[in-house]
């Protein structure tokens, strides 16, 4: 999980810094990332391409093709040209590069090795996502952690993985099995895998809840 403790999409990191970042993952495609956010529209705003096949990234017009290059550029003062030189080898070597659509480099677009997701607390955060759905990415997933309350419509259209957790601390607000049970079979009944990490406060976790689905590579 990239930033676990934070959030990359808060509107005080800068989108230089977030491409800083990217640079770093695309340098090192034999790790998966995991973007966890609770901005969905900062990250949307980030990755959001254009019909004309350019990037916009807060002002600046980026063609796709530089969109790859600044961010290996970004990072250039702190990573070895030989680790790009072996990252470039890994992404012509293990991906189809038919399928890199207007990106000119070796880095399939978007990027298979990021997974972008959103926290969900209870059913008055859903809008993330929607917002979650209409994001670029290789895949997208929802975290429910602390589940606060009962989600009773969820849409799992586009989604390709769910984790579920309640909280933890000495003031650890209670997650009631019931609401975990409604989602995993949403999970079951859309064929999404579904991850379960932890109850609330100490409580163990109940046997048919047991679940720790992986999307496949």
């Amino acid at each position: 999980f990239v930033c676990s403790m934070s959030d990359l999409f808060h509107k005080s990191v800068p989108f230089e810094w977030v491409l800083k970042v990217l640079g770093i993952i695309i340098a090192t495609p034999w790790h998966t990332y995991y973007f966890l956010t609770k901005r969905p529209k900062r990250m949307y705003e980030f990755f959001a391409p254009y019909p004309d096949g350019w990037l916009i990234r807060e002002g600046m017009k980026y063609s796709s093709f530089s969109y790859e290059f600044f961010a290996i550029n970004a990072i250039k003062d702190i990573v070895p040209d030989a680790m790009i030189r072996k990252a470039n080898e890994y992404w012509k070597a293990n991906y189809d590069q038919s399928k890199r659509g207007k990106l000119d480099g070796p880095v399939p677009h978007p990027i298979p090795n990021v997974h972008l997701g959103v926290t969900v607390e209870n059913a008055d955060y859903l809008y993330r996502i929607d917002t979650l759905r209409e994001t670029l990415a290789a895949l997208r997933f929802v975290s429910f952690e602390p589940l606060l309350g009962p989600i009773d419509d969820l849409n799992l259209d586009g989604i390709g993985h769910v984790i579920v957790g309640g909280e933890t601390g000495p003031r650890a607000r209670p997650m009631h099995p019931d609401w975990v049970r409604k989602i995993r079979d949403d999970c079951v009944a859309a064929g999404v895998p579904f991850f379960m990490k932890q109850m609330s406060g100490k409580a163990p976790i109940p046997e048919d809840l047991n679940i720790k689905e992986i999307p496949n590579d």
